[in-house]
């Protein structure tokens, strides 16, 4: 059965098929140690590390970010391979499968990548999904009653740096509701005090504004 011209385009994509996929953008991956390499192949050559290669078109990447527009076909455009330093290639592959598919496989593992991604190549819709991607994995913990998120206070600024704010209002849900057990933790000397404001204008916190800052105090001097 013949498959219809997005999932065909996509198969290319998916499979690398140099051969017969006509791919017109490559990007590499590797280390580059040294900055004055006059190119990607020079800094492969002398470092002596191989690098990883992903092809892909050019007409899928640009309607949907602006930031590959001008990587591509603006004044400053790219020649030769685009050296992809941030990110490995299979957190990017999957960056672009959004972008072939409309959709990709979203996990906490990659989650904070594709966000990252999204914000980076300002494709507000990936972010997006992202969002709702947590915001029912914060709501499942919450259903759960489980006491625990994972360096839950860390979490709550990364989404705040990247607007998420679906995700950062179930993660806020979260603090009010197990605020006793966060003064307790390590993590809360870690956090920004910027945070701990946001904690302390919370209306339904299971303790009050002045136990927040005497917590801060305490784990600080415990552990000087």
């Amino acid at each position: 059965m013949s498959l219809d011209p997005i999932q065909q385009r996509y198969k290319y994509f998916a499979d690398q098929n140099v051969e017969e996929g006509h791919f017109d953008v490559i990007f590499q991956f590797g280390t580059y140690q040294d900055s004055e390499c006059a190119s990607v192949a020079e800094a492969s050559v002398i470092n002596n590390e191989p690098l990883l290669q992903l092809h892909a078109h050019s007409f899928v990447l640009w309607p949907s970010s602006k930031v590959f527009e001008k990587t591509l076909f603006g004044p400053l455009a790219h020649k030769g391979p685009i050296p992809i330093i941030r990110h490995t290639l299979n957190d990017f592959k999957e960056f672009l499968t959004f972008l072939y598919l409309g959709k990709c496989n979203i996990s906490m593992d990659n989650v904070m990548t594709l966000v990252d991604l999204g914000e980076y190549y300002e494709v507000q819709l990936l972010k997006n999904k992202c969002d709702e991607f947590l915001t029912k994995f914060i709501t499942f913990i919450l259903t759960k009653n489980s006491t625990k998120i994972e360096n839950v206070l860390k979490v709550y600024e990364s989404l705040k740096v990247y607007s998420l704010k679906n995700a950062m209002k179930k993660v806020m849900e979260f603090v009010a509701k197990n605020t006793v057990d966060i003064l307790k933790s390590v993590e809360f000397l870690t956090v920004k005090k910027e945070t701990i404001f946001d904690i302390a204008k919370m209306k339904n916190l299971t303790a009050k504004q002045e136990e927040l800052f005497e917590a801060r105090i305490g784990l600080e001097f415990t552990l000087d």
